[in-house]
């Protein structure tokens, strides 16, 4: 018997398990699979509000920008915890993740809610403004002044990385804030043959593959004050990697952030695996039912036929990507215990237009906010009440929410697997 289950294994759920743990807990993690963290860009997204309010074009610290979702979202998870839970939550989730993430080669900075937003290239092709990213994202900051020539490395096995797009997108994205003085070039670069960016990464966890490539940018981009490399530079080794790419070279080399499929991403999910490894929690398989009484669930029961019974359980099985919220004939629901489901618009009720439509273009749709209905303490509801007294969900299952558009889906899993992993414990009989 576990004293908190934790249901996910992405980024809230690896949070909500090593949180329950410090707290003292037995913790069990189950996971069907990789999620959505899996496919995320490498960079920490916990505020970017710029259409919510109208002075959007005045830079805006974090906080002020969680402050201004939780004015203008109500049933975003920000407006349900309230600002003070949220950014103490964040705070402590990112501390976690910094700790999560050390063993695995991924270094954070410092974070501070009372900075802005850094403005970091992209393999897409924008400059997506972010708290924080990876260390190996770091180095070129386009939501503040920048001088220099970059170039944009285009390396000629990559076919998922397209140098001339990058170049003239974030090129024009920082001409839009006021970056006039920087310029971008693309860098042709013959390295090996044509193969996905997984494979390219796991080849430049060769030491020689390394310098082979560094002999190749040194020349190439001799005339660079900086090189934007696609977001390749290793798996299990790019901490030494893009180390010694810099050295080498001589100058900042830094990754763009990913796109799916996503080297960063995958980056991540291992290290937060390895980090629950380390600390020893234990590791089950998919659920796939549920035992309950009274408005209590008793156990879980594993694909593998376990039951494992608990205190209190955590849900993290996230939305649409990880399966955590489905469409069928039946409508959208949650996957598990069939809990119903709520966009920022209201309850999706059955053959009701007003779930998958929106009133303007500008706004976020609906369909994309869709989770479960949960109160301040986390707790899903059903028919206005909790629908079962020791669960509690935290990231993507939650509704109300649209992340890509707000950019705030990892600090929404920091501050709502904190919170939901404390109040787990409380109602499991530890501390919280």
């Amino acid at each position: 018997m576990a004293d908190v289950v934790v249901i996910g294994g992405g980024l809230a759920g690896s949070l909500a398990a090593l949180e329950a743990q410090r707290l003292g807990a037995k913790v069990a993690v189950a996971r069907r699979g990789y999620g959505a963290t899996a496919m995320s860009t490498g960079a920490i997204d916990i505020a970017y509000s710029p259409a919510l309010s109208p002075a959007y074009q005045v830079p805006r610290t974090l906080a002020e920008h969680v402050m201004d979702i939780i004015a203008h979202r109500p049933r975003h998870p920000y407006g349900v915890l309230g600002l003070e839970t949220s950014l103490g939550g964040i705070r402590d989730g990112y501390a976690l993740l910094v700790k999560a993430l050390a063993g695995g080669g991924l270094d954070l900075a410092p974070l501070d809610l009372q900075a802005e937003n850094v403005g970091f290239a992209s393999s897409l092709g924008a400059v997506l403004p972010a708290a924080a990213a990876c260390g190996a994202h770091v180095g070129l900051d386009l939501n503040h002044p920048t001088r220099g020539r970059w170039g944009i490395v285009q390396l000629a096995g990559d076919g998922a990385f397209d140098a001339r797009r990058v170049a003239l997108g974030i090129a024009q994205d920082a001409h839009a804030m006021g970056n006039d003085a920087v310029v971008f070039d693309v860098v042709p670069v013959s390295f090996g043959e044509c193969a996905s960016p997984l494979d390219l990464a796991r080849l430049l966890d060769d030491q020689s593959a390394v310098d082979t490539l560094a002999s190749a940018l040194t020349t190439a981009g001799a005339t660079f004050d900086g090189l934007v490399v696609p977001p390749v530079v290793g798996l299990r080794q790019h901490r030494i990697t893009l180390a010694r790419l810099r050295e080498k070279v001589g100058k900042p080399v830094v990754e763009a952030l990913g796109h799916i499929p996503s080297v960063p991403g995958l980056r991540l999910q291992l290290a937060l695996d390895e980090a629950l490894a380390a600390a020893g929690i234990e590791r089950l398989d998919a659920v796939v039912q549920v035992c309950e009484e009274r408005g209590v669930l008793q156990a879980v029961r594993t694909q593998a036929g376990r039951d494992v019974s608990a205190g209190a359980y955590v849900l993290a099985t996230g939305r649409f990507i990880a399966g955590g919220i489905t469409w069928d004939d039946d409508g959208c629901r949650e996957a598990i215990l069939g809990l119903p489901v709520v966009t920022e618009s209201g309850p999706m009720e059955v053959d009701s237009p007003h779930s998958v439509v929106r009133e303007t273009p500008m706004d976020s749709h609906p369909l994309m906010t869709a989770g479960v209905l949960c109160d301040a303490d986390l707790r899903p509801q059903r028919e206005a009440v909790p629908a079962y007294e020791n669960l509690f969900a935290a990231g993507m299952i939650l509704g109300g929410f649209a992340s890509r558009y707000a950019l705030c889906a990892d600090g929404v899993a920091m501050a709502s697997a904190v919170h939901a992993a404390r109040q787990a414990c409380l109602c499991a009989g530890g501390e919280g």
